[in-house]
């Protein structure tokens, strides 16, 4: 018997792993809300797929991310069955250079904007919905930063080892309060997604890190198109 398309709501679908999950969904016929900032751009590649498009900034204040999910959840009939939150913000720089003042915590906050605050708004403004319709799926995309640690990698995994336990937290609840909504975390590793090439660093200015910052920023340059992780294989696993 034929199946009812599920409609999915993905957040970071620029590129990466948020574009081919688009594309995949489109293709075996599902409903799809792809969102990403400045839509209108980033997001024109996607059109041909016949995705809904909706710019969405998921770093934005909680009253504009509770209006765009009002907004999508209105673009379909039966409203949103899975809710991806794949956009992500990659950090890079060693601690006492990511806590001093140059920095002024601006690089820190913004990525446990995007990487935690984000994905809990969003899932906070879709809950009671998802309640009310009785079932759903919430799928949050950690990576391994969630449970392992790296040198240089301060910001990024903190903001994975804060999402995961808030997820955890979560989960725990919903067992007891709407046992048939689902959450799910991902924890990818190296996968070839552009991720290496859109990393975000952040001011280096002590001379004692400087030769370790360049064999960084060698390594994971050397890196790009090169991870062991393919889309496709993650798709089939």
């Amino acid at each position: 018997m034929p199946t009812t398309p599920q409609t999915w709501l993905i957040t970071g679908c620029s590129s990466g792993f948020g574009e081919f999950f688009v594309r995949q969904l489109r293709a075996q016929g599902d409903n799809v809300i792809a969102t990403g900032r400045n839509a209108a751009t980033k997001l024109a590649h996607l059109k041909d797929t016949g995705a809904s498009i909706l710019d969405l900034d998921v770093a934005a204040p909680v009253p504009e991310i509770e209006a765009k999910m009002a907004e999508a959840w209105g673009l379909y009939p039966n409203g949103t069955d899975v809710v991806v939150n794949n956009a992500g913000y990659i950090l890079s720089g060693v601690f006492e250079e990511l806590t001093s003042r140059k920095s002024r915590e601006q690089d820190m906050l913004a990525c446990f904007k995007t990487n935690f605050h984000g994905p809990l708004n969003i899932t906070r403004a879709l809950l009671p919905r998802l309640r009310a319709k009785g079932k759903g799926t919430m799928l949050f995309m950690s990576s391994q930063a969630g449970f392992h640690a790296d040198a240089n990698a301060t910001g990024y995994v903190a903001t994975k080892h804060a999402l995961e336990g808030a997820v955890e937290c979560r989960s725990k609840e919903l067992a007891i309060f709407a046992p048939d909504i689902k959450v799910l975390l991902v924890e990818p590793s190296y996968f070839r997604t552009r991720a290496f090439g859109n990393i975000n660093r952040v001011p280096q200015h002590i001379t004692l890190y400087a030769e370790f910052n360049k064999a960084v920023f060698d390594a994971v340059t050397s890196a790009v198109a090169k991870e062991p992780g393919t889309r496709t294989r993650r798709s089939r696993s």
